[in-house]
């Protein structure tokens, strides 16, 4: 017992973690060296002003790219990274708060650089009564409205959203929302089934079949049955959503090249779906331009 207690008492430690399991291929080892002083919260604060400091090199690395220095650039819009977003209002303290937070501090990032860094969109866009997330609309407006056309506009990355341009239309009549996932599902897949990154080029959702009642089952989300105006991430499509996949892909049998096609499937159905439930009614779109990483 006295060896715990100073075990306890110990700060930092250093603890190597093994696990063989019932694959038999081999005994794996892990080292890591814990501070219990050091609180995940304060591990997010000094990333929020590590990644600063990341984003500042990134931006010396383009402009010295195209052969300009820091005297040339008179503003930065840094967007930073989400690591939690929560659209959707919740008691916080006796009050009903939405919220969302991203690292990349504007003011470390603008003190680097010497030059005014607009950040903190998705705040400034949910203190205003909006989702924080798409952000991309008024881009899509000011570069894509057509006279003619009624256009879509289509972003895949981790999550998809949609941006709807009305022919001819206004700032004040563009309409965003996002559809769901479209490759965050499918890339913790192939993380989990095939040891990778991403199912790159498709090659192993191409291998397999859709099961159809899966997939009719997680059209059927909570977040899918919302209606729009709404934002989305990892909260609603991450580690949790991707084991209760899992789970019921195997309660079916399905082979992990099966459960990769539902899962793509998954993402193009969505957006149909978002598309047909939402904006085909009010007005049908003549052109779908895609774009991202997706």
């Amino acid at each position: 017992m006295d060896v715990l207690l100073d075990l306890h008492r110990q700060s930092p430690r250093t603890v190597v973690g093994l696990m063989s399991g019932t694959s038999l291929d081999g005994v794996d080892a892990a080292r890591q060296s814990t501070d219990p002083d050091s609180s995940s919260v304060q591990v997010l604060t000094r990333l929020d002003a590590r990644l600063a400091e990341t984003y500042a090199e990134a931006v010396d690395r383009v402009l010295a790219e195209a052969n300009m220095d820091r005297n040339a650039l008179d503003l930065v819009g840094s967007h930073g990274q989400t690591v939690c977003h929560l659209p959707e209002p919740a008691d916080c303290a006796g009050a009903r708060v939405r919220a969302t937070l991203q690292l990349g501090n504007p003011s470390t990032l603008a003190t680097r650089l010497n030059v005014p860094v607009v950040g903190d969109f998705r705040p400034a866009d949910m203190a205003l009564g909006g989702q924080g997330a798409p952000l991309v609309p008024y881009f899509d407006y000011v570069t894509f409205t057509d006279a003619d056309e009624h256009r879509g506009l289509l972003n895949l990355g981790g999550i998809a959203n949609l941006t709807v341009l009305p022919a001819g239309g206004t700032p004040d009549e563009v309409r965003a929302f996002d559809t769901g996932p479209a490759n965050m599902v499918i890339d913790a897949l192939a993380d989990r089934l095939f040891d990778a990154p991403m199912d790159r080029d498709g090659q192993h959702a191409a291998a397999g079949t859709p099961d159809r009642d899966l997939l009719a089952d997680l059209l059927e989300g909570p977040f899918f049955r919302r209606k729009p105006p709404k934002s989305t991430g990892r909260d609603d499509f991450g580690a949790d959503y991707v084991d209760r996949l899992l789970n019921a892909s195997q309660s079916r049998g399905l082979s992990p090249e099966d459960t990769m096609a539902t899962a793509t499937l998954l993402t193009a159905a969505s957006v149909y779906q978002a598309y047909a439930q939402y904006v085909r009614p009010d007005q049908s779109i003549d052109v779908l331009i895609a774009s991202g990483g997706g």
